[in-house]
């Protein structure tokens, strides 16, 4: 599928689940304690995302400092999101075939993490309608709530619910809370081994 099939908001919305998708995948890993063993240093623009790096680090199977086209292809080839080859391709700005650091952050730096995606999506008439609360990254606050109908619950950074905190006020969302923190903490030092799975 060419980039021109995909609309301009199907790329930057595909944008928005990769990165979410990294980041969850990042997480993971850390909590299976699997670290990637890179034997050149990789040099990212310093603006680059934390989730968008381990990434890049993660596909270079060959550790050559570029992402090929062999590398790119599971992840250009799922069957379940039509526009994700698409959305690659425009990351190659002089189209020779790979992809480097430089290439794979800019592709990145106008996407948004989960909560911030769902903001810029409702865009600003929000009279009555749920509005996550979002953290000064992108992610989810641990306690959101639907103001109109006095109802709050806990959630992940992603902005998926723990079971059995819906309430009418606000639950106590400290357990997660502290976990978040820590994690945030972890995420902007750019520490994402520290990374630790609020769930438990």
């Amino acid at each position: 599928m060419k980039s021109s099939e995909c609309k301009p908001q199907q790329l930057t919305a595909i944008g928005n689940r990769l990165l979410d998708w990294f980041s969850v995948i990042m997480a993971d890993s850390k909590k299976r304690r699997q670290h990637q063993q890179q034997k050149n240093k990789v040099h990212f623009p310093a603006a680059c995302k934390l989730e968008a790096r381990w990434m890049f680090g993660h596909l270079d199977l060959n550790n050559d400092g570029e992402l090929s086209t062999q590398e790119l292809y599971d992840l250009e080839h799922d069957q379940n999101e039509r526009c994700i080859k698409p959305f690659i391709d425009t990351c190659d700005l002089d189209q020779d075939n790979t992809i480097d650091p430089r290439e794979w952050c800019r592709c990145f730096e106008k996407t948004d993490r989960p909560c911030a995606a769902v903001r810029r999506r409702l865009g600003n008439d929000l009279s009555g309608s749920y509005a996550p609360d979002c953290d000064s990254q992108g992610f989810y606050k641990p306690t959101q709530c639907h103001q109109a109908v006095g109802v709050c619950w806990c959630v992940d950074e992603h902005g998926v619910e723990f079971a059995n905190t819906r309430t009418r006020g606000k639950p106590n969302c400290g357990k997660y809370s502290l976990c978040f923190l820590m994690n945030n903490a972890s995420k902007k030092h750019n520490a994402s081994n520290n990374v630790e799975d609020c769930s438990q």
